[in-house]
């Protein structure tokens, strides 16, 4: 598979979020001086980011990407154009005919019945009908990822809490956790992270560390919390199927725990913004904020007397449990998942773009206008769609 089809698979992702962030807050403001080429993608133009002559069928990055966006359209209030997301699988029988499912399970619905539109169209779209091919189940719906832009301070920020999977075993859970490990960005999120490596300052420079992956994240296990760890990452992304962003980062991850297969807990912010291109020129610097956290815990669910026992409650808001034992549990054996483990997960970021000194000063506003979107793309696919992925 070439990695152009991924990045335009990538930059469909991209545009499913923006008209979703537009339905929901109004159309963006983009620049009039803006260069036509630079414009984020439309939704008009989804089925063309995606291949359709047979080349990158079996890609399950481009299958997943495919499947994000529908279902982030799909969640798209009604006055939508449901026809774009036929577009969207015109050339995909099977899948067509899951959406048309879909269609009617919604439409039959009884009054005290509900379903969360994007899970069943996802799950649909990515393993079938067969629910015994399924790797992981969303438990929480009501863990949203909400993205704003504050205008008094020009920074986008976005979150999620309490994003819940239960997954057939230990290892799967485990999987899930492990690709969302700084040093891991690039393979969890390889159509955003070219590079995510150790680094070290030498001097006023920075240095990536000449030894293997497994190598620095055994010895990041090895440090204390307090002691700072940093990451040289390198990230990609399309505005559309014709230009893409680029920036070199120095990222600093503070209150590290790795326990090594349970729990998964960091915060990072901006260390240096070594240099970056929006499309137009290289430069340096161009971000002075680039932050966030992530959590994550595995709890076993273990059958003792025939009841099922959590090691680790999940609930919502109100403190009240999402989904009552007894439910998992008979999920659990209607799967034949005698392991299963449930994964919670919290996530946040935020961006800010600085004015740029080699392109047109209409791009920090783009950048900026533009930004809760691609949060909301960067935490959808580094860790939800991670699930997918194991």
């Amino acid at each position: 598979m070439s990695t152009d089809g991924r990045t335009r698979a990538q930059a469909g992702v991209l545009a499913a979020t923006l008209a979703r962030q537009t339905a929901r807050v109004g159309a963006a403001p983009w620049p009039a001086a803006l260069f036509p080429r630079l414009t984020p993608p439309s939704v008009g133009g989804l089925p063309a980011l995606f291949d359709w002559n047979g080349q990158n069928d079996g890609d399950k990055e481009i299958k997943n990407a495919r499947a994000t966006a529908v279902a982030l359209l799909n969640t798209v209030p009604e006055s939508f154009d449901d026809g774009l997301l036929d577009s969207l699988l015109t050339k995909k029988e099977k899948e067509s005919r899951v959406l048309a499912d879909h269609r009617e399970k919604i439409r039959t619905l009884g009054k005290d019945q509900k379903i969360c539109r994007y899970c069943d169209l996802k799950n649909s779209l990515i393993y079938g009908k067969d629910s015994k091919n399924w790797n992981a189940v969303s438990i929480n719906h009501d863990a949203n990822i909400t993205a704003r832009f504050d205008p008094r301070t020009c920074v986008s920020t976005g979150k999620i809490a309490n994003f819940q999977v239960l997954v057939p075993n230990l290892a799967a859970a485990q999987e899930i956790v492990r690709r969302a490990h700084p040093l891991q960005w690039a393979e969890a999120a390889p159509t955003l992270f070219i590079r995510s490596d150790a680094a070290e300052p030498r001097g006023n420079e920075w240095l990536t560390l000449p030894q293997s992956r497994d190598t620095s994240i055994a010895e990041w296990r090895k440090k204390s919390k307090a002691d700072p760890r940093y990451v040289y990452e390198s990230v990609s992304w399309p505005w559309n199927e014709y230009a893409a962003a680029a920036v070199e980062n120095i990222i600093k991850i503070s209150g590290f725990v790795d326990d090594a297969g349970k729990t998964l807990s960091y915060d990072y912010s901006l260390e240096s913004c070594i240099r970056s291109s929006f499309g137009v020129a290289w430069e340096d610097g161009g971000l002075d904020v680039d932050a966030g956290s992530y959590s994550a815990n595995i709890s076993a669910l273990n059958t003792a007397g025939g009841d099922l026992v959590l090691n680790q409650g999940y609930s919502d808001k109100t403190g009240a449990l999402t989904r009552p034992a007894d439910t998992l549990q008979r999920l659990a054996e209607s799967l034949d998942w005698s392991d299963a483990h449930l994964v919670t997960i919290s996530a946040s970021k935020a961006l800010r773009y600085t004015m740029p000194k080699n392109s047109p000063p209409e791009m920090r506003g783009f950048l900026n206008a533009t930004a809760p979107a691609l949060i909301s793309t960067f935490l959808t696919r580094s860790f939800c769609d991670s699930v997918y992925m194991i």
